[in-house]
């Protein structure tokens, strides 16, 4: 079974044919385009029990040949696709399970069959593909697909009109480099959605669930560094998540995801810039820095309409038909249309597939000096106690029950809490499991009441626009924020009663 490294991009129908006319200088040989016209057959069982274990199966016809393949997830980050692939010819047009390769994908595909049924198909794609090969100096080859037809299911029907980039041998140095020309001269899109994605949202509008981050799982035996990259990886997938729903879907959810990914990202950052040379992702935070900025008009539209619709949940609302909250969802959707036009920017594409590179090449180790390569490469779980008995120490030191806070003080405590339990989303899976949870629980508590505070500030005065008043209602303020702070002094208490699980033997 072959790993296939791939970039893909979404086109236009015109950008597609201004590639076809470029002239690939930096290549030292290139082949003729080659064009064909492919028909795929995707099939699944009748619950889609190899689109939730993340397999794809399709069939592919081309001049009386069928190739059956089967891909799995692997990773994705922007549009750069490292994952495993199978194929193999088969006589008819039917999924043969038994001449899969992989012993580990066949049994996925047998078990499939075996709580669900038998394989159907779901779907069709028919699109007409370009391809080039182009050789350079070095001996890489990189081949140049263009794709440009539809996917159809049930009469209904999408567009396929996307170009792929596929390293076929040697360095990946020069896929990247010919993905940032193709993004800055022809403002293409990075795409982590595949074909087969798009065409199961299209013929079963699958709802893609609920998705919240979750502890990492780290293997103790493995180093600071797969530690580091595992954990960026969890962080990007939430975020691609949230932007391919938000592309789709515009809502104040998928814009509020985004942000809990991005600040788990500079989270990460901040907890391995003890091992990373500081330089070494200098270009990379600045690129998040500018991310950051682009987000924060959207953001703060979005926060503050869910924390309407959680007041509402728990019994406090606006009278219906507002103009405040009719003024918020159109001010939101604005919002929204700018931050995914900054999403369809060559720069942030760019930002992407530069962090595709730097994770999949390890860019860092190049300004690493000896010694501190030595820490890197060191086990994960006397690192991840360090961190976790810091984050202890500065929680202590302003949280502690004997210190008595004011609702501001308890405010300004959010960011430091959040980044506390993120921290214990990193490492969690290291220490037991049970006093993980029960730990966790107080702190969790803790940081939703300090939200509550921060979300009556804000329902107040909207109250007060709402209801055309000089000021807002003082005494409703007031008692909510009593009752909030009474109840954030007893989690504190909860929360410094529960011993440190990480401490633990």
């Amino acid at each position: 079974m072959a790993e296939e490294i791939e970039i893909k991009l979404a086109a236009t129908p015109e950008s597609l044919e201004k590639i076809l006319a470029m002239p690939f200088d930096d290549a030292e040989e290139t082949a003729s385009w080659q064009s064909q016209s492919l028909h795929n057959t995707y099939f699944d069982t009748a619950h889609c029990h190899l689109r939730d274990a993340e397999i794809g199966l399709r069939i592919r016809c081309h001049n009386g040949q069928r190739v059956q393949s089967v891909k799995s997830a692997g990773r994705i980050i922007g549009g750069l696709y490292q994952r495993n692939e199978s194929e193999v010819e088969v006589p008819a047009g039917e999924p043969d399970i038994q001449a899969v390769e992989e012993p580990y994908l066949q049994i996925i595909l047998e078990e499939a069959v075996d709580e669900d049924g038998a394989l159907e198909p779901v779907f069709k794609t028919d699109f007409t593909r370009h391809t080039r090969r182009l050789c350079y100096a070095d001996g890489t080859e990189i081949e140049l697909a263009l794709d440009s037809g539809n996917i159809t299911c049930n009469g209904r029907q999408t567009d396929i009109c996307e170009v792929e980039l596929e390293l076929k041998a040697g360095e990946s140095q020069a896929l990247f480099e010919l993905g940032e020309k193709l993004i800055s001269e022809y403002s293409l899109v990075l795409d982590s959605s595949s074909k087969a994605e798009r065409g199961y949202i299209l013929c079963k509008d699958v709802d893609p669930g609920e998705r919240r981050f979750t502890m990492v799982e780290l293997d103790p035996a493995k180093s600071a560094e797969e530690a580091f990259e595992t954990i960026a990886y969890a962080g990007l997938r939430h975020w691609q998540f949230f932007e391919k729903q938000l592309r789709r879907q515009h809502t104040a959810r998928s814009v509020v995801q985004m942000q809990r990914a991005l600040l788990y990202i500079q989270h990460m950052y901040s907890v391995f810039g003890t091992l990373l040379p500081r330089h070494a992702g200098t270009e990379l935070r600045n690129s998040w820095t500018r991310v950051t900025h682009a987000m924060s008009p959207v953001h703060e539209k979005a926060r503050q309409t869910q924390w309407l619709a959680t007041l509402r949940d728990k019994g406090h609302e606006l009278p219906p038909g507002n103009e405040f909250e009719a003024q918020l969802a159109q001010e939101l959707e604005q919002e929204i249309e700018r931050f995914i036009s900054f999403l369809d920017s060559p720069g942030y594409n760019k930002l992407m597939l530069g962090l595709s590179r730097w994770l999949y090449r390890r860019e860092w180790r190049g300004e690493i000096k000896e010694q501190a390569e030595g820490r890197l490469q060191k086990g994960i779980r006397t690192f991840a106690g360090k961190q976790l008995d810091h984050v202890m120490h500065d929680l202590t030191r302003t949280l502690h029950p004997r210190n008595d806070l004011l609702v501001d003080e308890y405010c300004e405590q959010e960011a430091k809490l959040a980044r506390a339990l993120d921290i214990g989303l990193f490492f969690g899976s290291l220490f037991d499991n049970k006093s993980r949870r029960e730990f966790r629980q107080h702190w969790l508590d803790l940081l939703e009441s300090i939200r509550d505070l921060k979300r009556f500030e804000f329902f107040a005065e909207a109250r007060r626009i709402v209801e055309k008043q000089d000021a807002i209602d003082e005494d409703w303020l007031l008692r909510q924020q009593h009752m909030g702070v009474a109840r954030l002094d007893d989690d504190r208490r909860e929360a410094f009663r529960s011993k440190p699980y990480w401490t633990m033997s």
